[in-house]
């Protein structure tokens, strides 16, 4: 059972949307600016823009919705509001360290992406008001936290490589608490929240399994030619710095830091964004 009713549910929708004008407008700008960015990948700084701008909407919701106006008849809301600041805040610590690359074809899971943001951005409101509701009384996109997370949903799945699993959690658990709520407070549009969290789910981790054997077999070709000293006179070259701690310890990794530094390339997302194992020598076990 649920601690409101219908009714009470959809008085804070229309509380809110009043409150919150003209944000909607503001979140459905801010959404096609993020589409366009994805479109156009070459955008100087693209992915991590669009992670800021993603990270914008689940902090302004976790505050202005659930702090501000669901916890007037839910309690729970507290949590619900913590949760999306969290993600919010993970959205753009994975955004400021370009863990976020974006592409508007990336990979099979791309024409899922792609339906769920159509899906939130034009299906949703319009399933609403087939279903009966009226605006203010309904949710909006970018601003409530069903319409977000199916957002979010479609852009994960239209990223180059995984994105972080600590990213990947908060959206999942409101799909599953949001998607079961849809169906107690008889709200037809949110009915494929549940199933997008559980479809999309399998679809990162076998994205992440290609990452990782990807960078295994990286790291392996970089590792010969370690082992070949191709590197030897470059790191006898590189100017005298103290390594960093990934590099310390072991051969292989401290060739390749003076490599980069020689190069001037930076080893942050390169290294950072690979997964645990893929420097494993051949062989080592």
């Amino acid at each position: 059972m649920l601690p409101f009713t219908h009714a009470q549910f959809v008085a804070v929708f229309d509380a809110y949307n009043r409150a919150a004008w003209p944000a909607q407008i503001g979140a459905y700008a801010l959404g096609a600016a993020l589409l366009w960015m994805v479109a156009r990948p070459t955008t100087r700084h693209a992915g991590r823009r669009i992670g800021l701008g993603l990270a914008a909407m689940w902090l302004w919701t976790g505050v202005a919705y659930h702090w501000l106006h669901f916890t007037a008849i839910n309690r729970a809301a507290w949590a619900f509001g913590a949760l999306f600041v969290a993600e919010g805040l993970l959205l753009a610590g994975a955004a400021l360290r370009d863990r976020l690359d974006f592409a508007a074809a990336a990979g099979p899971a791309a024409p899922l992406g792609w339906l769920l943001i159509a899906y939130a951005l034009l299906a949703y409101p319009l399933l609403g008001l087939a279903a009966g509701m009226r605006y203010p009384a309904m949710p909006m996109f970018g601003i409530t936290p069903c319409p977000l997370t199916l957002f979010t949903w479609g852009l994960l799945l239209l990223v180059r490589s995984a994105p972080p699993w600590p990213v990947v959690a908060v959206p999942l658990v409101w799909s599953l608490v949001g998607g079961s709520a849809a169906f107690l407070l008889d709200v037809p549009q949110d009915w494929p929240l549940l199933a997008s969290g559980l479809v999309a789910l399998p679809l990162l981790r076998r994205q992440r399994r290609a990452d990782r054997a990807r960078a295994v077999v990286q790291g392996e070709v970089l590792w010969s030619r370690c082992q070949a000293g191709a590197v030897d006179h470059t790191l006898r070259r590189s100017r005298r710095r103290e390594a960093p701690r990934w590099a310390c310890g072991n051969p292989a990794r401290h060739s390749l830091w003076a490599l980069m530094q020689s190069l001037r390339v930076r080893h942050r997302w390169q290294i950072r964004s690979w997964p645990r194992g893929a420097w494993r020598a051949p062989g080592s076990g």
